[in-house]
């Protein structure tokens, strides 16, 4: 549905006329669960853009097709499908037919330029992702939209503005999309600088279509820049799009929108970012949007068209492409897809590109045809299967999740003979496929292994071995799981208590729970070993050991030992040698060796040249304070060391003479 009420009035009416309940949601409110999802049949979604649904409402939309045997159909419009931006999306994923025209030569050139405000505001995140992440990411996933032809640039800007991509062709498209991520969070914002800096190339692209795209969340000067906007699409017929993020984005941009022959978006949440920009992309090729009278031509056979053989005719559609495993019932006279269906995991989809309003499908309003078309559309989704009554039981066993199905025809009657699959739906998301296997009357059974608590959805589809026994039939229930299946046991188990109190050296308690809480188990005594610590120590002692019982030391060994080390330590040892301190006696000595040569004191020499001479004058020595003698070399020799005879001339002398006398 959508704020526009001919879009989807005269399709409600019809659906309710044929008998279904129908609930009419607008986008935001259709449910983000699958909980809530399958209590549906089917869903419709009616002109819807894929930018007003969250990327967790398509996730689920799609699951609920695929897994859960959901119905899906989407009714086209001027916002769907490829200008919807479905491109590139779950909801693409879950429909039969992709986005993108594959024949090019229907598509004139087109050039596209994106100018990115990555201020620091755009560091803000939404659902946890920056929207200049997002930013990037929807840039990116437009250019892989676009055909090799065609040519792309990105601007980035913040107090200035430079080119991220150049103008460049899509030929090297993983280089170009690099190069978007290469993106970083700036400072201020200035959108003139921006666009001024796309002014100065895009006029000269040799496109036949250009446009641009511009997305800022922050303020600026509007200075210049309507007048700018304005001449570039009245001169150069360059297109202008704005993209609003948050409240605190420039109110003058839907103006320019206005001014450059675009489109002005508003968006608080950053995540529709990427729709949007794939919505400008495909709008900005003038292909997707095809406005002509034509009837529409019967591909193939299809029980939607049960009992109609003709339609009438169209005035509009939004072209795509069918996918190989997709059916094509109705198509233009382009080869464009106009109905197609197929079946997508357990469930059905089916796509109608042109609308049901009385623009493009005016035809259809008045048609008689139009309340069996769509309800045989709808049914298709839903699948013509029994009513059958389905009892499930579900018991945790060692790990693993129990499956009994009980299976009835409306007469009570037992269904066999069936071959039943099953999809799981975890809380998280995942899914387990499963395939039942009979046991009984009626009966089948199979297991999965559950995870996390929550409520799980299965989704039962059987169909008969023998197709002419009866019809198939799919169903989904739910169960829940809200704690872990070992707290069910609980009745107690005296003997385990008994058996881990004896294990432990423990007791198992009296009735009164105070005596819990009793001191009376008698202290373990804790010891440590110390063999580790002996044998460390043996270990050292065993050198010892083996010397003291090889060596033999004699004590002519010790007096050699001693003198070794004494040598070596006067080496290594500077001697300090200090004047010897006499005795009383040996300064007696002295003196009457001084007195014996003052007594053969030779003549004193008779001076040179008639020079008296001057007595000699002997000094005394002086006191010399500890310290280190210098080496002899360098010593200074007394002046009179030769005129007095050392105690062994004299003795040599006295020797001589007594020698004489005897003589």
């Amino acid at each position: 549905g959508d704020t526009r009420p001919d879009e989807y009035s005269a399709l409600s009416a019809v659906l309710q006329a044929a008998g279904f309940q129908v609930d009419l949601i607008t986008p935001g409110l259709l449910p983000s669960d699958l909980r809530a999802l399958a209590q549906y049949n089917s869903v419709v979604l009616v002109d819807v853009p894929a930018r007003t649904l969250g990327l967790n409402q398509m996730e689920n939309l799609q699951s609920y097709v695929h897994d859960l045997g959901g119905g899906l159909v989407a009714v086209g419009g001027p916002t769907s499908y490829g200008v919807g931006g479905y491109y590139d999306t779950p909801l693409e994923a879950a429909l039969p037919v992709d986005m993108q025209i594959k024949d090019q030569q229907r598509r004139p050139s087109l050039a596209m330029v994106f100018i990115i405000d990555h201020s620091g505001s755009m560091s803000e995140t939404s659902g946890g992702v920056a929207k200049l992440q997002l930013a990037k990411e929807a840039a990116a996933r437009s250019a892989q939209l676009l055909f090799p032809t065609d040519r792309i640039g990105v601007i980035a800007f913040d107090d200035a503005a430079s080119w991220v991509v150049p103008m460049t062709d899509l030929s090297y498209l993983d280089e170009v999309v690099n190069a978007i991520g290469t993106i970083q969070i700036g400072g201020g914002t200035d959108i003139l600088a921006g666009l001024q800096a796309m002014a100065k190339v895009l006029p000269d692209d040799p496109a036949k279509v250009r446009h641009v795209v511009l997305l800022t969340d922050g303020g600026a000067n509007p200075t210049g820049i309507p007048e700018l906007v304005q001449r570039l699409y009245e001169q150069d017929g360059i297109t202008l799009s704005t993209v609003a993020v948050g409240q605190d984005a420039a109110p003058f941009l839907e103006d320019l929108a206005a001014l450059g022959g675009g489109r002005y978006h508003f968006t608080v949440d950053a995540g529709s970012i990427p729709s949007i920009f794939t919505e400008e992309t495909t709008l900005a090729t003038r292909a997707y949007i095809v406005e002509e009278a034509f009837s529409p031509q019967l591909a193939n056979s299809s029980p939607i068209l049960s009992g109609i053989d003709s339609t009438p005719r169209l005035y509009g559609y939004v072209a795509s492409t069918a996918k190989d495993l997709a059916q094509t019932i109705l198509e233009s006279d382009k080869g464009d897809p106009i109905l197609a269906a197929w079946q997508y995991g357990l469930g059905r989809s089916v796509a109608f590109t042109s609308d049901a309003t009385g623009h493009w499908a005016k035809d259809w309003v008045s048609w008689a045809g139009f309340p069996t078309f769509w309800a045989q559309a709808i049914r298709y989704t839903i699948g013509n299967s029994l009513d059958t009554p389905l009892e499930m039981t579900i018991t945790p066993e060692a790990g693993r999740a129990h499956v009994i199905l009980e299976a009835y025809n409306a007469s009570g009657a037992f269904l066999n003979g069936y071959h039943i699959d099953a999809n799981v739906v975890a809380p998280d998301g995942k899914t387990q496929s499963v395939v039942l296997n009979q046991i009984a009357p009626g009966r089948y059974e199979t297991y999965f292994e559950p995870g996390g608590q929550g409520v799980y959805l299965m989704s039962f589809s059987g169909q008969p071995t023998d197709v002419s026994t009866g019809e198939g039939f799919s169903k989904t229930l739910g169960w829940t799981l809200s704690y872990s299946p070992e707290y069910q046991r609980l009745e107690s188990d005296p003997d385990l208590l008994l058996r881990l109190a004896t294990l432990t050296g423990g007791k198992v308690a009296s009735p009164d729970p105070a005596d819990v809480f009793v001191h009376d188990l008698k202290a373990a005594r804790n010891s440590r070993p110390t063999w580790p610590w002996l044998l460390a120590l043996a270990a050292l002692l065993l050198p010892f050991d083996v010397a003291a019982r090889r060596l033999i030391l004699t004590r002519q060994d010790m007096i050699r030992l001693k003198e070794w080390f004494a040598t070596r330590t006067s080496i290594r040892k500077r001697t300090i040698v200090k004047p010897e301190q006499r005795s009383q006696r040996m300064d007696m000595l002295f003196q009457a060796k001084d007195r014996a040569h003052g007594e053969k004191m030779p003549p004193p020499i008779e001076p040179l040249h008639g020079i008296p001479s001057e007595p000699s004058k002997i000094a005394e020595p002086e006191k010399v304070e500890t310290s280190e003698v210098e080496p002899v070399s360098s010593r200074k020799e007394s002046p009179f060391r030769e005129s007095i005879p050392s105690t062994t001339e004299a003795l040599l002398a006295r020797k001589k003479s007594i020698r004489k006398k005897s003589d």
